[in-house]
């Protein structure tokens, strides 16, 4: 019998690591909890009277805050929550939008974004079978891709011009 216990008592350890294994992802919190958090626990260390006095910091902190919500909704992609992360799309692409409020011209980064959001909702549309919403979506990233290229563009002779202003060409 005590030749015997050795090996019940490796068997048992064994079971115990496999069930380990089997449990820990179900245990582990999801993705989308974990960035939700993470924004919260950022949003929490926002210093206003920085914010009031510091564009720069201001601009930052959004977008860090706006880089999460990507995450964000990547994540519910992941995990297969479509509708939250169409949801969270949705109002970034809002946010892109009336961000260029007319007053200044988009920069290209701005499109591209807004361009990564849609290729996203296309995504997310997919996801939940809704094949017109995807195609709706897609057509909107190639619009935008366009204008980004034209934005790019614009961008590039206005650095041609400030350089020819300094050299005299």
């Amino acid at each position: 019998m005590k030749g015997f216990a050795p090996v019940v008592f490796l068997l048992l350890a064994a079971a115990a690591a496999m069930a380990l294994f089997l449990y820990w992802p179900a245990a582990a919190p999801s993705d989308s909890r974990s960035i939700a958090f993470e924004k919260s626990r950022l949003a929490g260390s926002l210093d206003q009277a920085r914010v009031a006095n510091d564009p720069v910091y201001a601009r930052k902190f959004e977008m860090k805050l706006k880089d999460l919500d990507y995450l964000l909704a990547k994540a519910f992609i992941r995990e297969n929550d479509p509708d939250a992360a169409i949801a969270v799309l949705q109002k970034l692409i809002r946010d892109e939008e009336a961000g260029s409020n007319g007053l200044a011209r988009r920069r290209y980064r701005s499109w591209m974004d807004e361009a990564r959001y849609y290729e996203a909702l296309r995504q997310s549309n997919r996801l939940k079978r809704e094949n017109a919403e995807a195609e709706r979506a897609d057509q909107r990233r190639g619009e935008i891709l366009a204008r980004a290229q034209a934005a790019k563009n614009e961008e590039q002779l206005e650095e041609g011009r400030s350089i020819r202003l300094v050299y005299g060409d």
